[in-house]
């Protein structure tokens, strides 16, 4: 659900949750019942929240069958019983496939639960139950009826008491609204029924009686219009095909030709008001030559004197012209990929005539003639309405026409007013871009994500002095948006955010003309920055810190420069923050300590820090304070219990994760007060939490860019003597921050400290004790880290530490995490004929420990000198293939293992170098291939083998491929078809 939030497409993991839901439900991974109950009251608050949102219909579907498949028994969800009654109100007026699982869970409330319980907690939406269990009752579903009719039932005579409620009431208030109507005329037919009492007239008995006359409002006319012209974007075509369904139950989209009907009646309101009030002035000659010098003088006019007062007070006769206008956006949003299309074509005539009529209206003189304000001429500003109505549909195609649309009004500004620096100063697109600011306000996150796009076509399409002089209207409605969305499900709304103060900072700064509006946007971006570091939303205070990377990018100046102009406030901000940070929740202080880390990462120090100051030194006395404490000290702290934010609430493994987050930051915040402070780190606090017992925290601490050497190296010395002095277990930290300290100080480890790792290996536990315990393993491994990557290492250990990697994992199963052979054969690279000499010993090669050994090391990509050394030199392969060992004086002799042995473990190896070097076995092999050939030809060669002289054959064809005119030896290969296949259980082809 966490992911979901910010995806693009979220409903695939809500339909991910649902399959698990159902299969839990169903009983699969019963073990799973258990790790639901922790989260059963978040996730139900979760859903109902979203279910409650504006979303479109099948994801809200969605929302409300998670409701009521959360997979825990009906016992578990007793306390929880009033978040499923808005649901189950839900489901009853929903899809068939709702309707029935809303009657299933509600038959069963009913049927298990007391019926003093149940009532009491289904008054609050008792009407609206029975309600919809009434609408079930006429529903063509099947068994929907039986099943609601027999729940109706088991009411009793509590399914009547909702009739004593008041009942609401749908009424229209506009009565006083003289709306235009069609008239619909139908003729009278000779069959036409008649009273047998009454009389008729001798033209009704001949068939030309008067016709029968129905009028409609046109208001009803349109809205049904636009209705059917939106009905092919109600279906959320990402749920279609995410769940290769057909178009979902209960939706039905308009015909093309009734849709085409709809148009049809949209373009006739359109241009019906279009049309002038004095109908004869279009005919008039000097109507052109008119507008033509009125064009001039608008072109010459000063922007100041430009104003837009007139709004149509007939809010009625307004919403029926927006409503045709919607309509035409929709009916556009259809055709988008018909470029010559009819409806392209009045889109795009109607836009632009409304923002000539805008231009116009906004540029007259006061003295000019003042409309009639109680008239019901349309202002024209109705086109921003349906524009930014557009921009907010939760479909896609719908959004883009209206981005087209803004298009439209900026190049028809542009065209009139001669330049896009004097249209960006007109009242119009100042409202534009204030009405999109506004937008992300709301909550709906479809709202919000029209604002951030109408507020990116603005960042693309306008002049930057625009831009900055609404800064911070722009970022106050970017931040808004990040914050508003962060616990709900956001399409892609946050991310367009980001995206959006990103090219904001690029628009604004990147230019390098400088004068004092821009300065004066530096100082707003940084005083906004500052504020929202401590931001509830984690995504939020990032992007503050990244926005102000960018900002020193873009503008030249240094960070230090930039927070120096904030600097007051940034004081506070951090006085503030060090004062009350007791009092902060267990992700305020990660968001504080991460903001106060980055502030003073910033070169030169922006401000002075202070250690026996206060709040300074109270501050590091509570970072101090959390270091020291234990878990469980820190768990039973009042201010660390999570909240009830869905995204606060976790488990007790996710609740130690945020613990060590804790501890990370806490220590990046230390060191970072010792950095700023610029003192000796002993005169400010004890250095033991600097070294606590998790990996993680080791990393934090140790791998900051800016950490003073000083730092780690006052307790070097005594770290170095940890493997000498200990004649006990080592410790997992111990070693784990050995490790870290080579890595930063290898200059410090001497000589003396190759002794000390040969007797930690020497004294390293046996496995065949009883007492190995988990954290033997990764001490283990960390030792050989250390002896791999410490230079000073000489070949001394290879006899040492192969046979104790072979004993470890002839008694240990070891895992792919804690295995000992990646850093076994990293050091083992290092000296790469020593390695070889001490695996082909006569003694050594016997051990099936060894041999493994051998194959991982040579087949590993990384041990190319190894694999170099065996090209080299063939002999350690010619003499394995004649099954001969090396003995302690380096002479070779006839091996006690097997030839079958030798043989399969010299082809291993031939092989493995043959995948790696493609090359060598037609350059440098050449002895090695006469043996093998020989080897094969040989009838006890073969006599040897059944299922395993792939190798072989693999070797022939790396060397065929590089040696083309080697026919024998592809000759010789063709021989292998020779064995019978009923003896070749592993056959080669």
């Amino acid at each position: 659900m966490q992911l979901a939030l910010r995806a693009q497409e979220p409903i695939n993991y809500f339909l991910l949750l649902r399959a698990l839901f159902r299969s839990i439900g169903g009983g699969s991974y019963d073990l799973l019942y258990q790790t639901f109950l922790p989260l059963l009251p978040t996730l139900l608050h979760q859903l109902n929240r979203l279910q409650s949102s504006t979303h479109r219909m099948q994801m809200r579907e969605l929302f409300i069958e998670l409701c009521l498949t959360v997979p825990v028994r009906l016992s578990s969800l007793l306390p929880y019983l009033p978040l499923l009654m808005d649901p189950l109100v839900c489901a009853l007026n929903g899809s068939s496939s709702l309707i029935q699982q809303g009657l299933r869970t509600l038959e069963l409330c009913v049927d298990n639960l007391q019926p003093d319980y149940l009532y009491e907690h289904m008054a609050p939406v008792r009407a609206e139950l029975i309600r919809g269990l009434w609408q079930c009752m006429s529903s063509q579903e099947k068994n929907a009826p039986q099943i609601a009719f027999r729940i109706l039932g088991k009411f009793g005579a509590s399914n009547r008491k909702m009739l004593m409620d008041p009942q609401n009431l749908v009424f229209k208030d506009e009565h006083s609204f003289e709306s235009p109507t069609f008239q619909l005329v139908f003729e009278r037919a000779s069959t036409s029924h008649v009273e047998f009492s009454e009389t008729l007239s001798k033209d009704i008995q001949n068939g030309n009686g008067p016709p029968f006359f129905c009028e409609l409002n046109i208001s009803e006319v349109v809205k049904e219009s636009v209705r059917h012209l939106r009905s092919p974007f109600v279906v959320d075509a990402s749920f279609v095909m995410a769940t290769a369904q057909t178009i979902p139950g209960g939706i039905r989209i308009s015909s093309l030709a009734m849709r085409r009907h709809a148009f049809r009646i949209i373009k006739g309101v359109i241009l019906s008001t279009l049309v002038p009030t004095k109908r004869g002035i279009l005919k008039n000659s000097f109507f052109k030559k008119h507008l033509t010098v009125k064009l001039l003088e608008l072109r010459a006019k000063n922007e100041s004197s430009f104003q837009l007062d007139y709004h149509c007070n007939n809010r009625y006769s307004r919403s029926l012209y927006l409503d045709a206008l919607l309509g035409l956006f929709y009916a556009t949003a259809a055709v988008l990929q018909e470029a010559t299309s009819n409806v392209m074509d009045f889109f795009c005539m109607v836009v632009r005539h409304l923002t000539i009529q805008i231009i116009f209206e906004q540029c007259r003189e006061k003295s000019d003639e003042i409309v009639d304000c109680d008239s019901n001429f349309v202002d024209y500003t109705v086109l921003i309405d349906s524009v930014l109505l557009a921009l907010t549909d939760p479909c896609k195609e719908v959004c883009q026409t209206s981005l087209m649309a803004l298009k439209l009004i900026c190049e028809t500004a542009v065209t009139l007013l001669g330049s896009i620096n004097k249209a960006s100063n007109s009242i119009f697109f100042q409202q534009i871009l204030e009405r999109a600011t506004n937008l992300c306000y709301n909550e709906p996150w479809c709202i919000r994500l029209g604002g951030c796009l109408g507020i990116k076509f603005v960042l693309l399409n306008f002049p930057s002095v625009f831009v900055i002089s609404n800064i911070d209207a722009i970022l106050c409605a970017l931040f808004e948006v990040i914050v508003g969305l962060m616990e709900d499900v956001s399409n892609s709304a946050v991310d367009v955010a980001i995206t959006t103060l990103d090219l904001l900072l690029k628009v604004c700064f990147e230019q390098p003309s400088v004068h004092e509006k821009k300065k004066e946007a530096i100082q707003c971006v940084v005083g906004r920055i500052i504020e929202n570091l401590l931001s509830p939303s984690q995504v939020l205070s990032k992007q503050c810190q990244k926005m102000l990377t960018m900002l020193a990018d873009c503008t030249g100046l240094t960070q230090c420069e930039l927070l120096s102009l904030q600097n007051k406030l940034l004081r506070e901000f951090l006085e503030s923050g060090m004062t009350d940070y007791k009092k902060m929740s267990l992700d305020q202080q990660i968001t504080f300590e991460d903001a106060f880390v980055f502030i003073f990462s910033v070169r030169p120090v922006p401000l002075e820090f202070i250690l026996d100051r206060f709040p300074e030194n109270d501050y590091i006395s509570q970072l101090l304070s959390i270091c020291n404490a234990t878990g469980k000290e820190i768990r039973n702290k009042p201010n660390y219990k999570p909240s009830t934010r869905f995204l606060a609430v976790m488990h007790r493994s996710q609740f130690n994760s945020r613990v060590i987050a804790l501890r990370q930051s806490t220590i990046r915040a230390l060191i970072a007060c010792c950095v700023a402070s610029c003192g000796d780190l002993k005169q400010a606090m004890d250095h033991d939490p600097l070294f606590p017992h998790h990996k993680q925290i080791f990393e934090a601490a140790l791998n900051l860019d800016r950490l003073h050497s000083q730092l780690l190296k006052m307790n070097l010395g005594s770290m170095i003597t940890v493997l000498p002095e200990s004649d006990n277990r080592l410790e997992k930290h111990v070693v784990q921050c050995l490790l870290y300290f080579l890595r930063l100080f290898p200059d410090v480890f001497s000589e003396t400290f190759c002794n000390d790792m040969l007797d930690a290996f020497r004294k390293f536990p046996d496995p065949g004790q009883n007492n190995i315990v988990a954290d033997d393993v990764k001490v283990g491994k960390t030792l050989l880290e250390i002896l791999a990557e410490f230079p000073l290492a000489d070949a001394s250990f290879v006899q040492l530490i192969i046979p104790h990697v072979r004993k470890w994992e002839a008694a240990v199963s070891f895992e792919s995490s804690t295995s000992w052979r990646y850093p076994l054969m990293k050091y083992l690279t290092r000296f790469p004929l020593e390695t070889l000499r001490f695996f082909v010993t006569s003694n050594n090669i016997c051990e099936q420990g060894n041999r493994e050994l051998f194959k991982f090391v040579v087949k590993h990509e990384e041990a190319i000198a190894i694999q170099e050394e065996l090209m080299t030199d063939n002999n350690f392969l010619l003499r394995l293939l004649q099954g001969e060992a090396m003995d302690e004086a380096g002479t070779w002799i006839k091996c006690d293992l097997s030839i079958y042995d030798m043989e399969l473990l010299a082809m291993k190896l031939i092989v493995s170098i043959g995948k790696r070097h493609s090359n060598w076995a037609g350059n440098g092999a050449g002895e090695l291939v006469k043996i093998i050939q020989s080897l094969w030809n040989d009838k006890d060669f073969r006599a040897r083998y059944t299922c395993k002289v792939k190798d072989i054959h693999r070797f022939h064809l790396y060397f065929c491929l590089n040696r083309s005119s080697y026919v024998e030896s592809i000759e010789g290969n063709l021989r292998c078809t020779e064995i019978p296949l009923s003896r070749n259980k592993n056959p080669i082809i």
